[in-house]
């Protein structure tokens, strides 16, 4: 669907077209468990796979005809061999190595991702057990992330540093806030924080994919685009495995200033890199 945005939108659209699918996913992230959650404690868990069956072939169904009717014939298939994609893959990595700002976006893309997973897999350790409240204010503050979330759209791949320094600005007072105020106020200041970064993370992230489609070529857009999220994927687990350790060790306090120092950095570094691809263009 990704690859398949540059055409069916145009370009002068792609990142709205890029935010829609983006804000559609995050609306069933948040819908999806409570729904789910809520036929399976009415009706039973044979009602729950007989409506997950049933949306998932109404699905295949709309994908299909909207591919069917917008898509290019190398999106449908058409009997490609094993010969030809492994030459297709050796193509679109020989591109990448032979282009280093789009390297350069993908890596800062998986460190930007890996330094926000700190935010989700911190929430219930600082509302429970820093914070001393009730596991269901973890649920609040899920909402307000998911929502956040759905604010993202699109703007411009130029302003990217000032995206991530806007995400900068809402970590810098919740770390002010797990210092020095009281349970409450450090859960609204949190809550509220948490929500910015969420809005800003999201544009950043599909401003991010557009770059991506806008740069690739037309017959490697699909295969740089797996690489970007194979490589983002990976770093969602490094991530929480860094996280894990560092908030065993030191205070939530601490890990969210680490936390502000390398989106700092980030920062730093995409306006570096703003510049570059401004001479070049």
């Amino acid at each position: 669907l990704q690859l398949e945005t540059v055409r069916m939108a145009g370009e002068k659209k792609v990142e709205r077209a890029t935010a829609l699918v983006s804000q559609v996913t995050m609306v069933s992230n948040i819908l999806g468990p409570v729904v789910g959650t809520a036929v399976y404690g009415c009706f039973g868990i044979d009602a729950l796979c007989t409506i997950a069956s049933v949306t998932f072939a109404i699905s295949a169904l709309l994908f299909g005809g909207v591919l069917r009717q917008n898509a290019s014939s190398e999106t449908m298939g058409d009997g490609a061999t094993r010969t030809r994609c492994r030459n297709d893959f050796r193509e679109s990595i020989r591109y990448l190595l032979q282009n280093a700002s789009l390297v350069a976006v993908i890596l800062l893309a998986a460190v930007l991702n890996l330094a926000l997973v700190g935010l989700t897999i911190g929430a219930p350790i600082i509302v429970t057990k820093h914070l001393g409240m009730q596991s269901s204010c973890v649920g609040i503050v899920e909402v307000v992330l998911g929502l956040g979330g759905l604010t993202g759209s699109g703007f411009s791949f130029n302003g990217i540093c000032r995206y991530v320094a806007m995400i900068c600005f809402g970590v810098a007072p919740i770390i002010v806030a797990l210092l020095c105020g009281t349970d409450v106020c450090a859960f609204a200041v949190f809550a509220v924080g948490s929500a910015w970064v969420m809005v800003w993370a999201s544009i950043a992230s599909v401003e991010i994919i557009a770059f991506v489609q806008r740069a690739a070529p037309t017959e490697l857009c699909g295969k740089v685009l797996s690489v970007v999220y194979m490589v983002l994927s990976c770093a969602t687990p490094i991530g929480q495995l860094t996280y894990g350790a560092a908030y065993d060790r030191w205070t939530p306090a601490i890990v969210f200033a680490a936390m502000l120092a390398v989106l700092t950095l980030m920062t730093a570094l995409f306006y570096r890199l703003k510049n570059r691809l401004r001479r070049l263009s």
